[in-house]
């Protein structure tokens, strides 16, 4: 993944919903579990608190109909209670036929057989009657007062002799038909228990909702999550979005472009500042370099004119045949190359400051070539020239550097190409409304990819091994490029299919009459 950003936006969401899963998986048992812990606290209220005494009549209402009004009106469940001495009932038969006394749908709690906690101790005090069997026939309907429940408190019944009974808990899944879940609290007395239990569903089915709530919430937040980090992160980028702009925008001759850091936040305006301070260095150096080339190949120009003008005449008094005619002969080519690659160096330096004078007008490509191939004086039977549709070019250009351009492809395409009688091809073809593409081939030897990748570099020449059997000064090519950049055009090679073809176009805008008859 080379995206900054997109790497940014997914790391973020990962950890942001990695921390909201966690918060959320906490937040579900943290409810869970202040729900259940509320449950559990309300049910131990009621065996908790002070009641009469065993023997008192009004103990078998607190934990009979009065137990069940106030855990159905509290919990809003369905409510059971159970008291049993000595052998914990396992049926409903035990129930009723033994000393044990319930409240509530039995049936609908244990539908079968059950296991309960034992008693501890023996019964030391006796009921005051012995209690009703079933549903609370001794317990009587629950006394109501207006403005609610009358609390009963230690001033009206005395506590558990000073004791507290054992308290446990435990869930029973009935297996009646609505396989309700039921949560019981045990309040363990000396020779008795009291066994107080209520409907658990409805707590399970509103934490359901919660937990449903929060798991349907989870996507949707996501995805806010996901679209606020991806606006977050596009405007977080957006000035290293116009530095790359302003980067891509910097060229030979656009030094001196800089990016306003007015308004940008401080870590950003310092990356601005040291951006520009870098280009500004850049452009003072390129400058420097520029001014040298330029001037160096000015001053050049007058000592190598008086230069060639004494070999020219010591050339003509030397004798003719004799070896200092040679030697000054060679001393003449040596200058006539130094004074070339001057030239050369001085029109570089004027196209690197985008100084290079241009004279635009239409051309006919078809008098250009033909021009070029007159003056190299290359056999006709080597060249191959097509036109597209038969029909003549006319580009907008400096005819003096395209001229230039065509002789210096031509002339390198003769020179190097492989085997030596081979065939030059050269094909012009309108690329689109605006553009024409002309294209000179040659077979050659094998071009390595680091050697295509260099063609265009100064001072490079294609094959080392043959430089010195060939002119040239290793400026054409770049020359020939920077030319066709400065007429709004390129030069490039193409990429060929094998390494022994080399394939040069040159691109140039068309003429506004770009299609002339034969």
């Amino acid at each position: 993944m080379r995206s900054f950003r997109l790497r940014l936006i997914l790391w973020t969401i990962l950890i942001c919903g990695t921390v909201m899963l966690v918060f959320g998986i906490g937040t579900d048992i943290g409810i869970r579990t202040l729900r259940l812990k509320s449950f559990n606290a309300q049910l131990e209220r009621f065996v908790d608190r002070p009641a009469p005494p065993l023997s008192h009549s009004r103990y078998w209402q607190r934990f009979g109909n009065e137990a069940i009004y106030e855990i159905e009106r509290d919990l809003g469940t369905r409510a059971f209670t159970l008291i049993y001495q000595e052998q914990a009932p396992r049926t409903k038969e035990q129930a009723t036929e033994g000393d044990a006394r319930y409240w509530g749908d039995w049936d609908a709690v244990f539908s079968e057989s059950v296991s309960l906690p034992g008693v501890i101790g023996e019964l030391d005090e006796a009921p005051e009657s012995p209690p009703p069997p079933g549903e609370s026939a001794l317990a009587p309907e629950p006394r109501v007062r207006q403005g609610g429940w009358r609390r009963v408190g230690p001033d009206r019944f005395p506590a558990f002799d000073g004791q507290r009974p054992r308290i446990s808990f435990f869930d029973h899944q009935s297996s009646g038909e609505d396989n309700a879940r039921w949560r019981f609290v045990v309040a363990q007395f000396s020779g008795y228990n009291v066994l107080l239990g209520a409907d658990l569903e409805p707590v399970l089915a509103e934490l359901r909702q919660s937990r449903l709530a929060l798991v349907s919430m989870f996507p949707l937040a996501i995805a806010i999550l996901a679209a606020s980090i991806w606006i977050f992160a596009t405007r977080a980028m957006s000035p290293i979005r116009r530095l790359s702009e302003a980067a891509r925008l910097v060229s030979a001759r656009r030094l001196d472009a800089r990016l306003d850091a007015q308004g940008e936040d401080k870590e950003f305006a310092e990356l601005i500042h040291v951006f520009n301070s870098m280009l500004e260095r850049l452009e003072k150096s390129f400058r420097q370099a520029t001014r040298f080339s330029a001037d160096a190949a000015h001053e050049f120009k007058t000592p190598l004119a008086i230069l060639q003008g004494q070999l020219e005449l010591g050339l003509q008094k030397a004798p003719d045949n004799s070896e200092q005619q040679r030697l000054l002969a060679n001393l003449l080519e040596e200058v006539e190359r130094l004074k070339s690659v001057s030239r050369k160096l001085l029109l570089l330096a004027r196209a690197d400051a985008g100084k290079l004078p241009l004279n635009l007008e239409s051309a006919s490509v078809r008098v250009l070539l033909e021009d070029c191939i007159d003056a190299l004086d290359i056999d006709s039977d080597s060249l191959r020239i097509e036109y597209q549709n038969g029909r003549d070019v006319r580009v907008e250009c400096d005819v003096s550097l395209t001229r230039q351009i065509l002789m210096n492809l031509i002339s390198n395409a003769e020179k190097y190409r492989y085997p030596e009688k081979s065939r030059i091809e050269i094909s012009v073809l309108i690329e689109d409304a605006s553009r024409m593409a002309l294209r000179i081939e040659n077979d050659c030897a094998p071009l390595s990819p680091e050697e295509r990748d260099t063609l265009f570099d100064r001072f490079t020449r294609g094959d080392a091994s043959r430089n010195r059997s060939t002119d040239g000064t290793g400026l054409g090519l770049s020359l020939a490029m920077e030319f066709a950049n400065a007429q709004g055009g390129d030069l490039r090679l193409v990429a060929s299919d094998v390494d022994t073809r080399a394939i040069f176009e040159l691109r140039l805008p068309l003429a506004k009459a770009p299609i002339s008859g034969n």
